[in-house]
């Protein structure tokens, strides 16, 4: 189990450290924060604000739709309720 654990940390790490070559400096911060905030956040609302209230939302919403083209993350749209 600890082997698991430290390969899925390795890969995990390797993720995040390739979001440099595809990014620049101040958007790989945000990519960072949408890619640790997303786990917390499955099966909820995503709220720009629950990741970092002082980051602008639109700086967040182009990381999160980053993650999604990559394929990291998919987006569910709710049915509006009838």
């Amino acid at each position: 189990m600890e082997e698991l654990q430290r390969l899925q940390s390795g890969l995990i790490r390797t993720y995040t450290d390739d979001f440099a070559k595809y990014a620049s400096t101040a958007k790989h911060k945000y990519l960072k924060k949408v890619y640790y905030s997303a786990p917390q956040m499955a099966g909820r609302r995503y709220k720009y604000s629950h990741v970092n209230p002082g980051i602008e939302a639109k700086s967040l919403k182009e990381a999160l739709g980053l993650l999604c083209d990559a394929f990291f993350f998919k987006k569910f749209l709710r049915p509006n309720p009838a």
